[in-house]
């Protein structure tokens, strides 16, 4: 099924002939958005962590409170875990920072890259989120290009049985 929303995600893309002039400038904008894609990616996995460490700081916060004659092994009435939830906090919101500041990076490398290798990159709104129309209209342009079984079952995961036949009306289908 994800194969299907693949295809689909790529047939509603429109693909525009390239000349790109420069190939060396093109594909070196292309590496810097694989290494800022990485390091974006390292930092997303960074911030997963701080939140499973602030999750935890948590539980434990929480199991101190409720048992402490079991969990308070500093016998500081658990300020030491509420310090352990002050720092997981503030390390999760830096982790965040990072995040944001590597998305920011990575979007100006695409905004480059673009550029170089004259390429269109924006992204049509998500067909989920678009008006039933243009749905209709977008799902009804790839006839020719994909079976007839591939677009109906994708149409129902979009709105219900009745609404695609209405939607789709293949060739050859009647309306009984």
């Amino acid at each position: 099924m994800r194969f299907l929303f693949i295809l689909l995600s790529l047939a509603f893309l429109a693909v525009p002939s390239m000349a790109v002039d420069d190939w060396a400038s093109c594909q070196s904008a292309l590496e810097n958005v694989k290494s800022q894609s990485s390091r974006a990616v390292d930092a997303a996995s960074e911030a997963e962590n701080a939140a499973g460490t602030l999750n935890e700081a948590r539980d434990d916060l929480r199991d101190c409170r409720t048992y402490p004659d079991v969990y308070d092994l500093m016998g500081d009435h658990c300020r030491s875990k509420q310090w352990d939830v002050d720092s997981a906090k503030s390390s999760l919101d830096s982790a965040q920072e990072e995040v944001q500041s590597q998305l920011r990076r990575l979007r100006s490398a695409l905004a480059d890259a673009a550029f170089q290798c004259e390429f269109d990159l924006s992204v049509p709104q998500p067909l989920s989120t678009a008006p039933r129309p243009t749905q209709c209209e977008r799902l009804r342009a790839l006839r020719g290009q994909l079976s007839q079984q591939l677009i109906s079952d994708y149409c129902r995961t979009l709105m219900s049985v009745e609404q695609c036949k209405a939607c789709l009306r293949f060739p050859g289908e009647s309306d009984h």
